[in-house]
């Protein structure tokens, strides 16, 4: 038994836009509408009462107060963001500076100096999985500290912003002026970049 009637030409001609339209629909929706349940991608730099971006190292510096070392940049990675904690949070003492590298679309490692810190305290707050020692130059020895290592939790960019996963290296060294910390992700630099990182700031 025919439960709907047979459509006539005629009636198939008027149907015909509103599939059309229909499908159009469909399509947009499906390109558009998943971003928007996609969380955007965090902070490259944690966003907190008193902090100043900076547009060079330079111009961190002088917000700072102070000379802020200038690592050495591997080919292809570049300067993502930089920021100064202009006052203290529970985190990071005041005038802390943040640089955050990236490569490829991907954090490539995170700078962080902390003045007059102290580096078994700022060690600790990690809490770390593991840690071992690390000879930087003659006379510096760091911190190299190992986070959870289950599998790696990561979020692409988007508006230009380099994709991020969790932290799970860390190296630490105290110098003249506090602590500096230089971390990185599953998808940044390789251990033997994060030394070669923290090398070229041990002389500033």
């Amino acid at each position: 038994m025919r439960l709907l009637p047979k459509l006539s030409d005629e009636s198939r001609l008027k149907i015909l836009p509103y599939l059309v339209g229909v499908v159009i629909i469909g399509v947009i929706a499906l390109k558009f509408v998943p971003d928007l349940f996609v969380p955007a991608p965090p902070s490259l730099i944690e966003s907190t009462q008193g902090l100043v971006m900076a547009k060079n190292i330079d111009e961190l510096s002088k917000v700072a107060g102070r000379t802020v070392g200038r690592p050495t940049i591997p080919e292809g990675v570049e300067i993502a963001a930089l920021g100064v904690y202009t006052e203290a949070t529970p985190a990071f003492p005041k005038q802390t500076t943040a640089i955050v590298l990236a490569r490829g679309g991907w954090r490539f490692a995170e700078i962080i100096e902390r003045p007059g810190a102290n580096i078994d305290e700022v060690s600790a707050s990690y809490g770390s999985v593991s840690s071992r020692k690390a000879t930087l130059s003659p006379g510096t020895e760091a911190k190299w500290i190992i986070l959870d290592q289950a599998a790696p939790i990561c979020l692409d960019g988007r508006d230009g912003q380099p994709g991020t996963c969790v932290i799970n290296r860390i190296v630490i060294f105290q110098n003249e002026t506090g602590v500096v910390s230089i971390a990185s992700d599953s998808r940044g630099a390789t251990d033997g970049e994060l030394l070669a990182l923290a090398r070229s700031l041990t002389s500033l």
